[in-house]
């Protein structure tokens, strides 16, 4: 297993800055000599802020959310990109006129916005992957939108299902977090050191990820730093236990209570990341925490 373990979760639903830190903490300790691993177990991406992942998915054959090609080329992993994020949602806004002109947000029913998705399990003995497109979900996209993503979908491999809201919702329901950890499982195994990244401002993206020996909790300018250990069973004291996905991130800092604090500086260009010591003060308390430094 890895012998340093490291969750990064965010204090808020979105721009918290997860994906950037992960990236960026992941490359300096890759950079200090670890053999590193990335993971985004579960991943949602919307298509409206990052088009370019329907062209990335294109390329790869497989349905695949930013934040984890993002990781993968932050640290220029070799595993495959459907072990490191295998649970993927493409989302997107369905049409205002066709809802009646009814804002829905960011909290409407995941099968409103969720037009395809993938999940892979892994085995020792291979993976299985089901790729699947809502077509009940593309038929409240704008017209344009609604034939990119069935453009992307026609070169799928393994081929898309035709899924309704029903399937989509079974499908990314929780028992989807089984396959999630299965392949992070792998990975743990592989790796020396592994930095996982939760989505939105959940405490933990699976059972598994709670695990990590440390914490890192993602606020605008902040990082707290919190043992793994603590975090874990102040889920299980906020009635969690399996679930951890279900609570938030900032209710559960507040109960673990963090073992350091740092300030993360000023990102010019944040597309870019973090630079080269940028995170120096960041990782020394992480390794700290962990008790390796």
């Amino acid at each position: 297993m890895a012998k340093l373990t490291v969750l990064v979760v965010g204090f808020e639903p979105l721009d918290s800055g997860k994906t950037t830190l992960a990236a960026g903490l992941a490359s300096s300790l890759a950079g200090m000599g670890f053999d590193v691993g990335v993971s985004k177990p579960v991943g949602g991406v919307d298509l409206w802020r990052s088009p370019w992942v329907l062209r990335e998915s294109e390329r790869l054959g497989l349905i695949v959310s930013g934040d984890a090609v993002s990781l993968v080329r932050a640290v220029e992993s070799s595993d495959p990109l459907d072990e490191v994020n295998p649970v993927a949602v493409l989302l997107a806004p369905p049409d205002p006129s066709r809802m009646e002109w009814r804002v829905l947000g960011s909290e409407s029913p995941i099968h409103q916005r969720a037009v395809a998705a993938r999940v892979t399990a892994c085995t020792d003995r291979g993976k299985t992957t089901v790729q699947a497109v809502n077509v009940e979900a593309l038929q409240r996209l704008p017209e344009p939108w609604a034939r990119r993503v069935e453009e992307m979908a026609s070169t799928l491999n393994p081929r898309a299902v035709r899924a309704s809201d029903e399937f989509m919702e079974n499908l990314l329901g929780p028992g989807s977090l089984g396959p999630a950890d299965s392949c992070l499982r792998l990975l743990l195994e592989r790796r020396e050191a592994m930095v996982i990244e939760s989505q939105s401002d959940v405490a933990a993206p699976t059972p598994l990820s709670l695990t990590a020996d440390v914490v890192v909790a993602v606020a605008p300018g902040k990082a707290a730093v919190l043992d793994g250990d603590r975090y874990s069973k102040a889920v299980n004291v906020a009635g969690s236990v399996g679930a951890p996905h279900l609570l938030r991130a900032s209710e559960v800092v507040r109960l673990a209570r963090p073992q350091a604090e740092v300030d993360l500086p000023v990102l010019e260009e944040p597309r870019l990341g973090y630079r080269p010591g940028d995170l120096d003060k960041l990782v020394d308390a992480v390794l700290s925490v962990a008790g390796i430094k």
